[in-house]
């Protein structure tokens, strides 16, 4: 037949030749299922987690809360969040040195220290990131940036989490 609108679009593939329906059925096998919540539930629980970082940035981080009092408790644990970094950073490059990140002879495999390693690897590396955290939040006194932009990036972290959970 003559090619037209009415003529399904043809695909030529190095295995044969797709219709552009067949290619719509692949399409939607691979769309993940729905979580089941609603529009608003969602929007709620994102504005929810977006908004929970703001609020506390603004209570403990600002002179409209308690910055000053804050600020003043965290002059004491300046030499505590330096060692927390430092041993954040020693326990990151021991990761990379055990191939920890992406290791070739695992395949297509990340964040594990064997093969089938499940969750544990996941739970380290976020362990060592909320240590991290704290870190920089005990830091306050010499990098006063250091809390308000740790809180302030936590908004898309929470955001992140919440849609990864439902």
């Amino acid at each position: 037949g003559a090619p037209g609108p009415l003529r399904p679009k043809r695909r030529v593939e190095a295995m044969g030749v797709k219709d552009e329906e067949e290619e719509d059925d692949e399409f939607a096998q691979q769309v993940p299922e729905s979580s089941g919540y609603g529009f608003n539930t969602l929007f709620l629980l994102c504005f929810t987690a977006s908004v929970i970082p703001v609020v506390a940035s603004t209570i403990l981080w600002s002179d409209m809360g308690y910055g000053k009092d804050v600020y003043k408790a965290l002059e004491t644990t300046d030499l505590i969040g330096a060692i927390i970094l430092g041993s954040v950073m020693g326990l990151l490059m021991v990761l990379y040195l055990l191939d920890f990140y992406w290791p070739p002879h695992l395949g297509r495999q990340f964040f594990t220290f064997y093969n089938g390693g499940g969750r544990m690897g996941r739970v380290v590396f976020c362990g060592i990131l909320l240590l991290g955290y704290a870190g920089g939040i005990l830091s306050g006194a010499t990098f006063p940036l250091a809390p308000p932009v740790l809180s302030a990036l936590a908004g898309p972290v929470f955001v992140a989490i919440v849609r990864g959970l439902t």
